[in-house]
């Protein structure tokens, strides 16, 4: 897991940059932690038929105080939003996790990906006229996966399936991208079912997945290269492997400073085993 950084070493880094808007926000104690993140189409004759899909989740939740590092108890009566381009979505609330708010574009078509735009997160209380949230400042060119770089890099494809490169058994794979497409960034990888295309099982996965686990995965220092075990390709068959390159933004004064606020885009290589 990512280092986590303590609030006071925050602070005592970015003061000379920020001023009385740090100093309130190092004081907020309401986090909000917002994503924007298209994922790629993953589509082989037999193998994958996923479509792509953008999704928008925010968590929100509440700090004991100013230095508490716990996980931030949850919030789940705000009114959630993310606003770009001249449009603005709700985002209503998950039933089934409390604190989060999730909204799809299988579900509403104005949610999308624009690259270069403005996302604004924003989250209000029941009752209160306070707007918690942030803005990633520049959405970041769509990673396409001519971008991945493997390596090692398939020097062949698999008998029939041109789009699928071959790849070693139980063999490690390193995943590097260009800046340009964002510096926070997390793999998944998943192994075709030809029964179930639409469904593929998860293999390899190192996303965060707790309310804390995000905030270090913003507060540490990015990767430049993600490694993915040998032990991933184990067994015969066709993979997709997910990269999701993210960039981050900034919270308002009034929310805690260290709330995650990440807009990026996903794109997908294909590797066989055995094959």
């Amino acid at each position: 897991m990512l280092r986590r950084n303590s609030l006071s070493i925050l602070v005592a880094c970015a003061l000379p940059h920020w001023g009385c808007d740090l100093v309130e926000s190092a004081s907020a104690t309401i986090v909000v932690s917002g994503l924007v993140i298209k994922s790629p189409e993953l589509k082989v004759a037999g193998r994958f038929d996923v479509p792509t899909e953008t999704a928008a989740t925010v968590w929100v939740g509440e700090r004991r105080n100013a230095t508490d590092t716990s996980e931030p108890t949850p919030i789940s009566d705000a009114q959630v939003a993310v606003t770009f381009a001249g449009n603005r979505v709700a985002i209503p609330a998950d039933p089934d996790n409390d604190g989060l708010y999730l909204q799809m574009s299988s579900k509403d078509s104005a949610l999308m990906y624009a690259a270069g735009a403005p996302y604004t997160f924003e989250a209000k209380r029941s009752g209160d006229i306070t707007a918690y949230g942030g803005t990633v400042t520049m959405a970041p060119t769509e990673l396409t996966p001519a971008a991945m770089r493997l390596t090692p890099e398939p020097t062949t494809s698999a008998p029939g399936l041109p789009e699928v490169g071959l790849h070693a058994k139980n063999a490690g794979l390193r995943l590097e991208w260009g800046e340009q497409f964002g510096t926070h960034a997390f793999v998944t990888v998943v192994r075709a079912d030809a029964a179930k295309p639409d469904d593929p099982q998860l293999v390899f996965d190192n996303r965060p997945e707790t309310a804390q686990e995000i905030l270090q995965f913003v507060a540490g220092t990015p990767p430049t290269s993600i490694e993915i075990p040998g032990e991933t390709f184990a067994v015969d068959g066709v993979y997709a492997v997910v990269l999701v390159v993210l960039e981050k933004g900034e919270p308002n004064p009034s929310t805690f400073l260290g709330s995650p606020l990440l807009v990026g885009t996903g794109a997908a290589r294909f590797l066989a085993v055995g094959l």
